[in-house]
């Protein structure tokens, strides 16, 4: 293929300029993440806690409500990356599982015996 051209010059090759900036759908993604592991991070520190030191260890409800907390911004930041390019949907469904798996955690453990939400 490069004989096809003939060693013809590139217009504007020298003046291309090479991005060097996170796009903000990229730190959006990132941050979402971020709160998905917060969140995740909350419950496994109350569940070694609980088997470690149980007289440290929160209450299951403070602990849902604060990664439900992070959770929800997350899941916030989430839906707000998602972008009309089908590469963007499928790596916004990575932090939107996370987040939305952390939601529903409280409501999975009501109804597990050994685990009630008081």
């Amino acid at each position: 293929m490069a004989e096809d051209n003939g060693g013809m010059a590139r217009p504007l090759r020298s003046q291309w300029r090479i991005r060097t900036v996170v796009r903000r759908r990229h730190r959006t993604w990132v941050a979402s993440m971020v709160f998905a592991t917060l969140g995740w991070g909350v419950w496994w520190s109350a569940v070694v806690l609980l088997e470690l030191a149980p007289d440290w260890a929160p209450s299951l409800r403070v602990t849902a409500w604060v990664a439900c907390a992070f959770a929800l911004f997350g899941l916030f930041l989430a839906v707000f990356s998602v972008r009309a390019r089908l590469i963007w949907v499928l790596l916004a469904g990575v932090p939107v599982f996370a987040n939305g798996s952390l939601l529903c955690l409280p409501l999975l453990l009501d109804h597990v015996p050994q685990f009630p939400a008081q």
